[in-house]
């Protein structure tokens, strides 16, 4: 009888320690509530949240005589909202204005500009064999000539 008490104990205390320390992730870890940047290589200026890693054969990027054109895809764990969350908070911090955000069927699509360049931000869900991972794609064009697009109001 005795053993089994302790056993009830030891096992009690192993589910509920977790419990007790207490992290910003949650009961078993899992996704941080805020993402924060990573370090870049090069001057994209369009910061990526941790927890990503570049797409290298679903991206390209060329730059020639004062202009570039990005388009680099991302596959990361972070849920589609906490990034979304992310880049509402990051790209005016990086100098880039929203012209517009939407969500449909779970595509997640922002737009934002700065004076020389266009920005297209899209999140979604992807099933990657047996699990499933959030797609960041992001676009850096040059401005098109003659179109001025005007900010979301807040």
């Amino acid at each position: 009888m005795r053993a089994k008490t302790w056993l009830g104990v030891l096992v009690g205390s192993l589910v509920l320690a977790p419990c007790l320390v207490g992290c910003q992730e949650g009961f078993w870890g899992g996704e941080p509530k805020m993402l924060t940047p990573q370090e870049q290589l090069g001057t994209s200026q369009v910061p990526i949240p941790t927890g990503f890693e570049m797409d290298e054969a679903g991206s390209e990027d060329k730059s020639t005589g004062g202009w570039r054109y990005i388009r680099h895809t991302y596959i990361g764990k972070p849920d589609p909202q906490l990034v979304r969350a992310f880049y509402h908070e990051q790209m005016p911090l990086a100098k880039w204005r929203m012209i517009d955000d939407e969500m449909l069927h779970g595509l997640y699509t922002m737009r934002f500009e700065n004076d020389l360049e266009a920005c297209k931000v899209c999140i979604s869900r992807v099933k990657q064999k047996w699990s499933t991972k959030t797609k960041l794609q992001i676009e850096v064009t040059p401005h098109s000539r003659g179109k001025t697009l005007k900010p979301v109001p807040k």
